[in-house]
Formats: C-alpha cells, structure tokens, sequence
C-alpha cells in the first residue's frame, strides 16, 4: 500500500470570517477536484470549521484544526474540546505549533495528544527540537494501538522567513525523529512532514528529501494557485 503524501494547509489567522467564505465559495470546486488525487487538509479558524465541513462533506478534503483543549470538557474558557471538533467532522489537528509553544509545555502536549486520539482525531505535532518535544507525545500515542500521527518538523528559523534548510540538515532531523519513535513504538503508524516556508520555488528540492510525507504550508497555502503549483509539481 503506497504512503499518503500529506498537503497541509495551515490558513492560522491570515482570513477573516467572511474572506474565508469567499475564498471557499471561489475555489472549493477545485480544491475538491485536487483532493480526489491529493491528500490534502484544510486548517482555517475555529469559527469557520463548521461552515467548511458541510460545504465539503461529500468530497475527499480532510479538515483539521489549528489546536485543540487539553482537556476533556470544563470551566475552560476560550478553549475547544476534541470531542467538538469530532462532532463537526475534524479528522485531524494541530498541536506544538511554536506559535502556541510560550503557552503549551510537554504536559500540556501530552495531554492533548491524548484527547485527540480518544475521539479519533489524528494528530499532527510540531516540534523544532525533537530532543526536548517528542517524549511526552510519543508516550501518550503509545497507549492507542491502531493510531496514526502526523510529526511535522519545523526549524524555527524557517517558519515566515523563507529560510529553509537544506535537505541534508533536514534529512539529518528526520533520522533522529525516524530512530526515536522506532526505539519506542516501533509498530506504530506516523508519517513524516517538513514545515517552514513551503512554496512553489523550494518545493522541487523538498520533494527529493528521504522519509518525506508531506508539507505543513502557512502563507503559500492562502494563494490557491500558489497551493495548487505545490500539490501539482
């Protein structure tokens, strides 16, 4: 069975309400005509996801959030549980992005690994130092056989900057990622992404790095067919 190859777009705050609408209304059909041969997911705001998951329900696009409560349900304020996003149609998530990392430390992560993959949502963790930010997650997927998990490696000199590394160095993380999580789940399924500045000039050289499954895509991925040049290389 072949490997997906993830296309993740990551909208963060770039779209109001009613841009995202637009852009949907604009380019969904096609979006929806990509997806039938490409594994994409689409991550915009909170207040859009249910809107985006009945416009697509019947298509292959898979939707995913930008974080998610590390709790179950509470006097949490502000916050959205797992179980809502699983209620709506999520079927994946953004956790440890380094945007959200000065508020989330490794318990906090674990934790919401673990929500995640009780309502089956497939998590997708960001991590720039695989030696202090894998553990707790890796610890917490261990206890759910049959799950998957997305790793995304975003060095924090790439993400905005359009500094991206080069492959070697790239590839060098991925094996110390890669010989981590085989050390301690090694019958698990995860696959690998880089994030960082993805887009249609760099992504014919990412595309050769060894053990890649994907590409987390900010900015690049709010211009459609700056996104569709990526997903067609």
């Amino acid at each position: 069975m072949n490997r997906p190859f993830f296309y993740i777009a990551n909208w963060k705050m770039y779209f109001t309400y009613n841009e995202t609408i637009s852009w949907i209304s604009t380019h969904g059909e096609e979006l929806s005509f990509l997806a039938k041969s490409h594994h994409i997911i689409i991550c915009p705001s909170f207040i859009t996801l249910d809107h985006i998951a009945k416009e697509f329900n019947q298509s292959h696009l898979l939707l995913s959030a930008q974080n998610c409560s590390a709790y179950k349900k509470g006097a949490h304020t502000g916050q959205i549980s797992a179980a809502s996003l699983a209620e709506i149609g999520c079927n994946y998530c953004i956790i440890g992005h380094s945007e959200q990392r000065n508020c989330d430390n490794n318990d906090i992560i674990e934790q919401k690994v673990l929500r995640l993959l009780e309502y089956n949502i497939t998590p997708i963790l960001c991590i720039s130092n695989p030696q202090e930010e894998l553990t707790p997650a890796i610890t917490a997927f261990h206890k759910f056989p049959e799950k998957e998990i997305i790793i995304a490696y975003e060095p924090l000199n790439a993400i905005g900057s359009g500094n991206v590394p080069e492959n070697r160095f790239i590839e060098k993380t991925f094996s110390t990622i890669v010989n981590f999580i085989e050390h301690h789940v090694s019958d698990k399924t995860y696959y690998m992404i880089y994030g960082g500045s993805v887009d249609s000039e760099n992504v014919k050289r990412l595309k050769l790095i060894n053990r890649l499954d994907g590409f987390l895509i900010g900015g690049a991925s709010t211009h459609f067919d700056e996104f569709k040049r990526i997903i067609e290389f």
